[in-house]
């Protein structure tokens, strides 16, 4: 099954993620994002050979589209292109106040880019598109349990 695209709040807090040294990789295959206010850990885990990635956040896990640890992470590893001068910009927002203040991924994403100059918020625009559209292009999957063969399974015991 394939993964839903994010909200444009979810690319925004990616780049976020990177700017802030919030995203440790651990091998070839897993990473470690921790939550802007420092009180939760995600893995994110990637399988190259069968296109696939999963999360521990819970957008990826209720929602069904790739939060903001995987996309950092693809942005990392080069899957996805990383806009620094965009990020630098999202460094340091507080997310999980601008959750529980709006509610509304929308809402929040105008509210964070209202005071930027209208030459930002063009580029930015325009890179939320180009990441949405390569997210459809790469079709990736839901790595899960169910995917694995039968001796990587039993490896797991």
């Amino acid at each position: 099954m394939n993964w839903k695209i994010p909200p444009k709040l979810k690319i925004l807090e990616a780049l976020g993620a990177i700017a802030d040294n919030r995203v440790k990789i651990i091998d070839s295959e897993n990473a470690e994002v921790i939550s802007e206010d420092k009180t939760e850990r995600f893995l994110v885990t990637r399988d190259l050979a069968s296109n696939a990635i999963m999360s521990n956040d819970q957008e990826s896990s209720e929602k069904g589209f790739l939060g903001y640890p995987s996309l950092a992470v693809l942005m990392i590893n080069g899957v996805l292109p990383y806009d620094i001068q965009l990020a630098k910009k999202l460094k340091n927002v507080p997310w999980k106040r601008l959750r529980d203040t709006y509610k509304d991924y929308d809402v929040e994403f105008h509210e964070l880019v209202k005071g930027w100059s209208s030459q930002d918020q063009k580029r930015l625009f325009q890179y939320v598109r180009w990441i949405s559209s390569m997210l459809g292009e790469l079709g990736l999957e839901k790595l899960d349990d169910k995917d694995a063969t039968l001796s990587e399974f039993i490896g797991k015991g």
